[in-house]
């Protein structure tokens, strides 16, 4: 009898024959092709063998572009090759069916795009998207994900790939799920966890938020096999994009987002992470898009060469080269507002938008003195360690979490929600900032408690979040 043993090693691929004297070359071809086919099929990003989990954590019609993002990475993996089975997705679904939405059922994550929401399977909605379930479903934790939503979870093995898409708001050292939130230390934790566990043999991640790059810069550099793209660096804001839609009044998607997706899109030959990477990079010139982790990664391929392209999502494809303006993520609520007066006709409806646009304005205004009045208190009125405070950013490190865990809920006990406020994770800085020069945290967790204890009854009278 004839036997053919394949073996494939990463960059290698080794064919060990024993065969017959007379079958030599037709059983060796069979074998060849059998292994590049294994190779193929195994050594990329999207494919068949890949477990994805993509997650929107946001809530509201402000915030639409976050659930079109990942509708749109949802179409765009399974036109891939991506099974469905391998697909979980967390979002909180109030974007579809919400009043403002003047096309009921659907999502666009572009201008006269199509709808990206069909045939989405959601996993877990609602309350179920926060950041202790996110990390259960990458730990592999079926326990913990009982009677949740699906209770899906990540069933990678040592030889899968991993890919994970996350879009929403950032701060320092932090990700927003829309009540709850997620700090650098929590999410390096579970990647330790994964990589012990051996729950991937690739795990890639792309990161839609602000400072985003907070979360991995100095922190994942020992993990193996790890690749990391953020929208931003570690102190910059990303940015919405196709936000100029009278009728919708919202951003479509983020800048970050939409263009890997729909280079995804359109290629239809296979590229490494690196040539997506910089592709995006020069596309993406309002933030500066960051990669980090294991570089020897950058040279994996995309997807298998013969895969087809999403042929619905490029119908009018040359709707996404038009000159477009992209927001500051942290203003496109005040943008939206704006521009939603100035499209105002009738007179009861400029006055209740002009309304609108003054207590967001205001509201923001709150919010900054109360960090000026925390900082105050904290320095004791001394004007210039308050000033460093506010000027100076330091690089955030593992050690001082604990003290900004201390801060981060002393905030949201004595002031309000940040993930529900999230206008305030520009100031967050500032709490990072004080953790890194004195890593205890009493006398500052004193000085949010007196502070928000006599600033919030200003707040409070407005009966708006601040957004």
């Amino acid at each position: 009898m004839y036997t053919c043993l394949c073996i494939y090693i990463p960059d290698t691929l080794t064919i060990l024959h024993i065969r017959r004297l007379e079958m030599k070359g037709y059983l060796s071809i069979l074998c060849l092709v059998a292994g590049l086919s294994f190779a193929l099929s195994e050594d990329v990003l999207f494919g068949p063998n890949t477990w994805a989990v993509l997650v929107a954590g946001s809530s509201g019609w402000y915030n639409y572009r976050h659930q079109a993002d990942v509708c749109h990475a949802y179409q765009a993996l399974i036109a891939k090759g991506i099974q469905k089975e391998k697909i979980i997705t967390l979002m909180y679904d109030d974007i579809a069916n919400n009043e403002e939405n003047p096309k009921k059922g659907t999502i666009i994550n572009r201008p006269k795009g199509p709808d990206v929401y069909h045939d989405v399977v959601i996993d877990y909605k609602g309350s179920a998207v926060n950041a202790k379930n996110f990390l259960n479903i990458l730990e592999g934790n079926e326990a913990a994900m009982k009677n949740i939503g699906s209770g899906k979870v990540l069933k990678s093995s040592e030889n899968d790939t991993v890919f994970v898409n996350f879009a929403d708001h950032g701060g320092p050292g932090i990700l927003c799920f829309p009540r709850t939130t997620l700090k650098a230390n929590e999410l390096i934790a579970t990647l330790n966890k994964m990589s012990k566990n051996k729950l991937f043999a690739k795990l890639v991640l792309y990161i839609e938020a602000c400072e985003s790059g907070s979360i991995f810069d100095g922190f994942i550099n020992h993990l193996e096999n790890v690749f990391v793209s953020t929208a931003a660096g570690a102190d910059e804001s990303s940015y919405g994009w196709y936000c100029e839609d009278e009728k919708y009044g919202t951003c479509f998607g983020d800048h970050f987002s939409v263009t890997w997706m729909e280079r995804l899109d359109k290629v239809t030959a296979s590229e490494t992470l690196f040539d997506d990477y910089n592709a995006i990079r020069t596309a993406v010139n309002d933030s500066h898009v960051q990669v980090y982790g294991d570089y020897k990664l950058g040279f994996l391929k995309t997807f298998s060469t013969d895969e087809v392209k999403n042929e619905e999502y490029q119908t009018e494809y040359s709707e996404s080269n038009q000159v477009i303006k992209g927001v500051d993520s942290r203003d496109i609520p005040v943008y939206l507002a704006r521009k939603a007066l100035e499209n105002a006709k009738e007179p009861g409806s400029i006055m209740v938008k002009k309304e609108k646009l003054e207590k967001m304005i205001q509201a923001r205004g709150f919010a900054d003195n109360l960090m000026s009045k925390i900082l105050e208190v904290y320095t004791e009125g001394d004007i210039d360690s308050q000033k460093y405070l506010e000027s100076t950013r330091l690089k955030l490190n593992l050690e001082m979490f604990s003290c900004y865990d201390d801060l981060l809920n002393a905030f949201e006990t004595s002031c309000f929600s940040i993930p529900e406020n999230t206008y305030i994770l520009k100031h967050l800085y500032k709490f990072t900032n004080i953790c890194l020069r004195d890593i205890t945290s009493t006398k500052a967790v004193t000085a949010i408690q007196t502070a928000c204890n006599a600033e919030m009854g200003k707040i409070n009278t407005l009966g708006i979040n601040i957004e």
